[in-house]
């Protein structure tokens, strides 16, 4: 049995965090995995710490913040915290399919890959799907593919990407002096290390 650790910062995010949590609560279908939500609360200032607490969903955990760290100091912060063999960073506004980590489990297993990632596709705040928004990945032959894809603004990395815990502490987590673009330097120095994105 695998442990995967769902991380989602939140901020101001009463509006939405809500359908975060329900989309995780219902997406261990397999059988082969525990997912446990991690919500950490980064010193909202309107309701969502009230609403994230009239969830009653299993394997929930909530931290909270009492001063405003940013997205990068909130994720490595929960991470920390949990004991899981993958992580998957969901913000607080983005909802997760059913079979969602359950395929990206079964895939990066298949791949033996401390990496894996799949597609987007975009909604409103009413979750209507907004056609034409969709983002398709690529399948990339080399880590120097990616690179320059990425630094000619031809890909981007969302957060729709799978790690190992390992690999994620290995490369440092993210960088908490950064407050935009923290993954697309968290992406960075993982092909800068060698490891590799399949997309699924």
């Amino acid at each position: 049995m695998y442990t995967i650790a769902v991380i989602t910062p939140c901020y101001n995010s009463a509006q939405f965090i809500s359908d975060c949590i329900q989309s995780v609560s219902l997406s261990n279908t397999c059988g082969m995995c525990e997912i446990q939500h991690i919500i950490i609360d980064d010193a909202s200032t309107d309701d969502t710490w009230d609403v994230i607490h009239q969830s009653k969903v299993p394997n929930l955990t909530i931290l909270r913040l009492t001063e405003n760290k940013g997205p990068a100091f909130a994720r490595n912060h929960a991470i920390k915290q949990c004991d899981a063999d993958f992580i998957f960073c969901l913000d607080a506004d983005d909802v997760l399919f059913q079979n969602s980590i359950c395929s990206l489990l079964t895939f990066a297993l298949e791949k033996k890959a401390d990496w894996v990632y799949g597609d987007m596709i975009r909604g409103d705040d009413q979750l209507r799907y907004l056609a034409g928004k969709d983002y398709f990945g690529w399948n990339f032959q080399t880590i120097e593919h990616v690179v320059t894809a990425m630094f000619k603004h031809e890909h981007f990395f969302q957060h729709n990407c799978f790690f190992s815990k390992a690999a994620f502490e290995k490369v440092g987590g993210y960088d908490e002096t950064l407050h935009m673009a923290e993954d697309f330097d968290l992406c960075t120095r993982m092909l800068l290390s060698g490891y590799f994105p399949h997309y699924m």
